[in-house]
Formats: C-alpha cells, sequence, structure tokens
C-alpha cells in the first residue's frame, strides 16, 4: 500500500515538474527592449513568455517595437560622429 501511495506521488510530483520551468519575457524599458526571467509589475512585456533565453533574444530582433529605428526619438542624432 505504501508502495502505492509513493508510486502516485512521484507521479504527481513529475507532471507539475514543467509548470516549474523558467519563462524568458521580452520587455521594453526606458533604454530600449531586454530579455529577462523575471517580470515586474511596472514592466510591459510586448510578447508572449518563452521556454529559452536563446528564443526571446531570436525573437526580441523580429519585435517591430524593439527595432531601434522606432525606438531612437532623434533619428537626427549621429551617432557615429558623437554629436
Amino acid at each position: 500500500m505504501l508502495r502505492n501511495i509513493m508510486l502516485v506521488a512521484g507521479f504527481t510530483v513529475a507532471m507539475t515538474a514543467p509548470g516549474f520551468a523558467a519563462e524568458w519575457f521580452v520587455i521594453r524599458g526606458a533604454d530600449g527592449c531586454f530579455v529577462t526571467d523575471q517580470r515586474s509589475a511596472g514592466e510591459d512585456a510586448v510578447s508572449k513568455a518563452y521556454a529559452s533565453e536563446a528564443e526571446a533574444t531570436e525573437e526580441m530582433k523580429a519585435i517591430a517595437a524593439c527595432d531601434e529605428a522606432n525606438t531612437n526619438l532623434d533619428p537626427d542624432e549621429d551617432r557615429d560622429t558623437g554629436q
């Protein structure tokens, strides 16, 4: 009987383990977008949660809101010459 209870408890723990997996978010901040595994209340996620950091980083490149052209408030600013 104890063996059966332990077996059921083991299966229950194994089934809930994927629920504890890390989620990665693309967050848009004042300085642009970044990838993080912790989402604060004041931060806005610009996409869904991703299973890996590499997947979130790759998707961040395709998000229009994270493109530098969309986040640069002064497009006339010449970054190469430092002016």
